[in-house]
């Protein structure tokens, strides 16, 4: 369930449901697997397969009923646990056409706590991670290839030719043939980050246009985005901030060598020595929650850890032993205190 965070209560009721012993007088199996039929029904998935298959079932396993039932009970929940999931996680993810300009395009947005594998037209590959927004023109790949994307993404860029790969964010421009590389710019973070795996890229910095850098394998470029109150500054100025720009290696896990800039495409959240408050952003993201400090000195406390399938609380309990707080969850959000 790691991988849909925003499910845990969801199939945690469906589990109590499941080791509900299935007797003929027990009412609360009964009514609750109902209500989960009239969600499925609701979401427009055709049970009737199912219902047939109930009806023939026990008509041939008659002498074992109360055995059966319990069975196709717990067969029949489980079929609904995976509509259900499969349902719920498509409405996470958006895809849609819109008119920019003269062109129309093609949106593919992802929330809190999902993430979405896209195959371009192109044949090129791109990991879209939480909070992120994907835009491409309805003809890409027959003229050009050019992508906008807001939040991060890992791309996979098939190699053609005289035809560059170009990716377009708030901070940075970046042009590619044949490779692979990570980019996250969120727009609330203080950086925006390019990490090479493969092949080499050519970036240029949206206020810094004179400048080209070419990353090689094992180099991230990190560019300062400006913070509101720079932004506004600038404005009353009427000058432009130069953002501060440097070259970096990769970082890498200390306990088993993975890459952490990529590590959220392999469906693990790793951080290494960083703040409380960066990580909580990544947590935020990862599980669908909120997290709020009420002591600001937590904040800057230095963690390090990984997480793969623990829920939320889990992976906060496992912070505790290297830090000392609390928290207290309250639906999605979540109060951290001393």
């Amino acid at each position: 369930m790691r991988l849909y965070p925003e499910l845990i209560s969801s199939a945690q009721h469906i589990q109590n449901i499941w080791e509900i012993p299935a007797k003929d007088n027990n009412q609360e199996a009964k009514e609750a697997f109902i209500n989960h039929i009239s969600r499925i029904s609701n979401a427009a998935i055709d049970i009737s397969a199912w219902q047939k298959q109930k009806t023939d079932n026990s008509i041939e396993i008659k002498s074992e009923e109360p055995f059966y039932k319990k069975r196709w009970f717990s067969w029949l929940t489980a079929a609904c646990i995976v509509a259900i999931i499969a349902t719920l996680f498509t409405k996470n993810i958006f895809t849609k056409q819109q008119i920019t300009g003269d062109s129309l395009v093609n949106e593919v947005t992802t929330h809190n706590g999902s993430k979405s594998k896209i195959v371009l037209p192109d044949g090129s590959t791109v990991w879209l991670n939480a909070d992120s927004k994907l835009t491409y023109e309805k003809d890409f790949g027959e003229v050009g290839r050019h992508v906008t994307l807001e939040g991060e993404a890992f791309f996979d860029v098939k190699k053609i030719p005289g035809v560059p790969f170009i990716i377009q964010t708030k901070v940075i421009h970046v042009k590619v043939l044949g490779t692979a590389f990570n980019i996250k710019s969120y727009s609330n973070e203080p950086t925006t980050e390019t990490s090479l795996v493969r092949g080499q890229v050519e970036i240029t910095v949206n206020k810094r246009p004179g400048d080209k850098y070419i990353l090689l394998p094992n180099n991230k470029l990190v560019v300062a985005n400006e913070t509101e109150e720079e932004k506004k500054n600038s404005i009353k100025k009427e000058g432009k901030k130069i953002p501060l720009v440097s070259l970096q290696e990769l970082t890498y896990y200390e306990r088993d060598s993975t890459i952490i800039e990529t590590s959220w495409k392999e469906n693990r959240l790793v951080f290494q020595d960083e703040s409380f408050a960066d990580i909580a952003s990544k947590l935020e993201r990862w599980y669908n929650v909120k997290l709020v400090f009420s002591d600001k000195s937590l904040e800057a406390e230095r963690l390090t850890g990984s997480f793969t399938d623990e829920t939320i609380f889990q992976a906060l309990e496992a912070l505790q032993i290297t830090t000392d707080f609390h928290f207290k969850i309250e639906q999605n959000k979540i109060l951290l205190t001393r």
